[in-house]
């Protein structure tokens, strides 16, 4: 560990882990010490796959990640949750959504195409996490203003580098 000079008025530090744990050669993992989460934002993942919900959720788990996670298992359902938290805990919390793009009854671009119509939802952070590495699906999901697009299979072998994107926005990140 690496003590790098006060940024901000919080401590960062650098971990360096070895490649048995899971991080490339001269992989970094940037660690918010002591810093509070500034957003206080919700999580939804959107995800019809009861297995790869179970496997998202340990693994946030398994990497120290404390805040709660909102499942939806389709556009339909995450749509209907978004509106009915947003008229009960007012506009004020923002959301980080985690959306896949095959699912039954409304699809994740149909999910992103609706969530970005809404004037209320429109301004939530949404990210793709998908089987799927078609360029055709890329382009639509960044079309529809993802923050990002993400391969499960990717994603797999790096989680601890998505929880550390999690942690960023909820910290560092000014939402709306």
């Amino acid at each position: 560990t690496y003590p790098l000079p006060s940024l901000c008025k919080r401590q960062f530090t650098i971990s360096l882990r070895r490649v048995k744990e899971g991080l490339l050669p001269g992989q970094v993992l940037l660690r918010l010490k002591g810093a509070s989460p500034r957003n206080h934002m919700q999580i939804l993942l959107v995800e019809d796959d009861e297995v790869d919900v179970e496997h998202f959720l340990r693994n946030l788990q398994q990497h120290g990640f404390q805040q709660p996670v909102h499942v939806a298992h389709n556009g339909v359902e995450a749509l209907a949750l978004l509106q009915e938290q947003t008229v009960t805990t007012g506009s004020s919390v923002p959301w980080l959504i985690i959306t896949d793009l095959q699912m039954p009854r409304m699809n994740g671009l149909e999910f992103l195409r609706a969530l970005r119509a809404n004037a209320s939802l429109a301004p939530f952070v949404a990210f793709v996490l998908t089987s799927s590495d078609l360029e055709e699906d890329k382009r639509a999901a960044y079309a529809e203003k993802v923050a990002g697009y993400l391969v499960k299979a990717d994603v797999s072998k790096h989680f601890a580098v998505l929880v550390g994107l999690l942690r960023a926005y909820d910290v560092l990140v000014l939402l709306p």
